[in-house]
């Protein structure tokens, strides 16, 4: 039974015994590590069922919005692909669900963005039709003429000497810049470059993180020879340029260092490797400088291959409007090529509120195939 009782001077005394019986909290009581140890688990938990709780609510948004952003651009894929899907703990990208989904052009098995079903439907034949009608009858060697590092570090060479650049290979054109910087640096990114070779994760190299702060950072970025980095190395890479570099040196860095290496990869295996797609989309950290330096120069004389895979990059990712603007204005100028109207088409799809310069670019752009 319970005992009622009056309280004098803090304590409570019961009315029948008169023993005064302590009102101190039970967080000051004396409690046995046991029954705190209990106490501290059933916190833990609570805690750990509201973070799982909101996890899930993350995912089931993050989820519906690329079911949307599925139906809304790739209408022709069922719901049947979504079985294949495998989970991903990879919590650096959104769309780390979608590893497996193959049918939506994403990552395959062995590590490579395939193009989608959709697009599988140009062949090569095709291809070749559309460059006649452009009077592209040389078309490899318009590809060689697009400008890399060793390019420029070979017309830098040649300001003052009267030697034709044909006459260099790359061995003796990375000579002649080490002779003229310190041996201690030059032995030091020789170094960074046979690492950057062999990278598969873990730390990068603190030497390298520096060349954004160095005035010939170019000539230092040549000694660690970036056409033999790993995948994995210039995704690194992008990501340290993108974030250290002001615009006009990351447009340099993609034109010169990432477009040609994506490139060459989409032509040798006919697909892009992970490391490489994220090392794009990790690009557009700089909207200004990935138009400029890598989406303008490909949009010229890209193949459809490589438009559809770099045009479903363009599709996830968020680019502010006045890029996008300027973007499709230029490219509305170009000649007709597979890539200006593909990337035109992925731009014009994300809705953007366009101003009225850009729309009468656009009319007489669609007006000219009539």
């Amino acid at each position: 039974k319970m005992v009622k009782g009056v309280i004098l001077d803090g304590k409570r005394v019961d009315k029948t015994s008169g023993r005064a019986k302590s009102s101190k909290p039970v967080a000051k009581r004396n409690i046995s590590k046991k029954e705190l140890d209990g106490i501290k688990d059933r916190k833990r938990s609570e805690k750990e069922r509201k973070a799982d709780k909101k996890m899930q609510f993350l995912r089931a948004k993050q989820q519906k919005q690329r079911d949307e952003r599925r139906k809304r651009f790739m209408p022709n894929i069922t719901d049947d692909s979504k079985k294949d899907k495998k989970d991903s703990d990879d919590d650096e990208d959104e769309h780390a669900g979608e590893v497996y989904d193959t049918s939506a052009g994403i990552l395959a098995k062995d590590g490579y963005y395939e193009v989608p079903v959709e697009h599988m439907e140009v062949t090569k034949e095709d291809e070749e039709i559309i460059k006649r009608l452009q009077k592209k009858d040389a078309p490899t060697e318009e590809k060689g003429k697009e400008m890399t590092l060793f390019d420029l570090i070979m017309q830098k060479m040649n300001q003052n000497q009267q030697k034709n650049m044909e006459n260099y290979n790359i061995d003796e054109l990375e000579e002649g810049v080490a002779s003229k910087m310190n041996k201690k640096v030059v032995q030091v990114y020789r170094g960074v470059g046979r690492v950057l070779q062999a990278y598969r994760s873990g730390k990068f190299p603190k030497a390298f993180k520096v060349i954004p702060m160095l005035t010939n950072w170019e000539d230092v970025l040549f000694l660690t020879k970036p056409h033999k980095w790993t995948p994995q190395a210039m995704f690194e890479a992008t990501k340290i340029f993108a974030s250290n570099f002001n615009a006009q040196m990351a447009q340099r860095f993609y034109n010169l260092v990432l477009l040609p290496v994506v490139r060459n990869d989409i032509d040798e295996k006919q697909k892009l490797n992970y490391h490489y797609y994220q090392s794009v989309k990790k690009a557009v950290f700089k909207p200004n400088a990935f138009f400029k330096g890598f989406l303008l120069p490909l949009a010229k004389d890209c193949s459809a291959r490589e438009a559809a895979i770099i045009g479903s990059i363009l599709v996830k990712v968020s680019i502010p409007v006045l890029h996008a603007s300027a973007a499709l204005l230029k490219m509305s100028q170009y000649e007709y090529s597979i890539g200006s109207s593909y990337f035109i088409k992925v731009l014009l799809a994300k809705n953007f509120a366009l101003p009225t310069k850009v729309i009468d670019g656009m009319v007489e752009y669609f007006y000219s195939f009539c």
